[in-house]
């Protein structure tokens, strides 16, 4: 009878440990457009959405120009959230774009973030401009 109560307790001690965890459903709803623009000089926006659990937000590898604070957080029921979304002055005169991924429980939303190049600024010295009184103009342009 022990060999019995053995053969069957082990088995069943090994499925239970087997067994996947339990996943928690989420819902994420934005209370605006999950679109984010900025100029070459960077700056902050606040985005604002709706969650009903625990959420946190992931930035994809290699992205270290932007910043979310905070990125995470905890709700129980429908709760709303709001993230300050802070982008670095870009360096280049070329955009740049990444996606941030929103995630509470088994729901995820993209959350896309664009930036403009940086402005070119060119100077120009006063030797760089011509003495337009010394360029020739023949004279049947002359008078015009």
């Amino acid at each position: 009878m022990r060999k019995l109560f053995l053969g069957l307790f082990i088995p069943a001690v090994l499925l239970w440990a087997c067994e996947k965890p339990e996943t928690v459903e989420g819902n994420i709803t934005f209370t605006m457009e999950p679109t984010l623009s900025f100029d070459g000089d960077g700056g902050s926006q606040t985005i604002y959405f709706s969650v009903d659990t625990q959420w946190n937000i992931t930035f994809p590898d290699g992205v270290n120009w932007v910043s979310a604070s905070p990125d995470n957080g905890e709700a129980s029921g429908v709760r709303k959230a709001s993230v300050n979304i802070t982008v670095q002055s870009n360096p280049d005169s070329e955009p740049r774009s990444t996606t941030l991924t929103i995630h509470a429980g088994s729901a995820k939303k993209d959350l896309a973030v664009s930036q403009a190049g940086k402005t070119q600024v060119v100077e120009i010295s006063e030797s760089d401009v011509p003495d337009f009184d010394k360029i020739y103009i023949p004279q049947e342009f002359r008078g015009m």
